[in-house]
């Protein structure tokens, strides 16, 4: 019983980052085919947090990886971007 928990939660966070990235490059897509820099914002942001949210993921299960780094450098940039489209 305790096992299809943790796997039901497991899929929510997959489903919940899945969708997060789907609509980041929706927004990015019409950003990139005439729409307003407020739809390339609101998707860098997207991307941003949903990257933060991996890296806070795994951090909070003990399952620090490699690839973290990158997560956060990416969020990074996602925000930077963000905040460079707004402007």
């Amino acid at each position: 019983m305790k096992d299809n928990y943790y796997k039901s939660k497991y899929l929510n966070y997959q489903f919940i980052s899945g969708m997060a990235s789907f609509l980041g490059i929706i927004f990015l897509l019409i950003n990139l085919f005439g729409g307003s820099n407020y739809f390339g914002a609101l998707g860098f942001l997207i991307i941003g947090c949903n990257n933060l949210y991996v890296v806070i993921h795994n951090t909070k299960n003990n399952r620090k990886k490699k690839s973290d780094y990158l997560y956060l450098l990416i969020s990074i940039m996602g925000f930077i971007l963000c905040l460079n489209n707004i402007a």
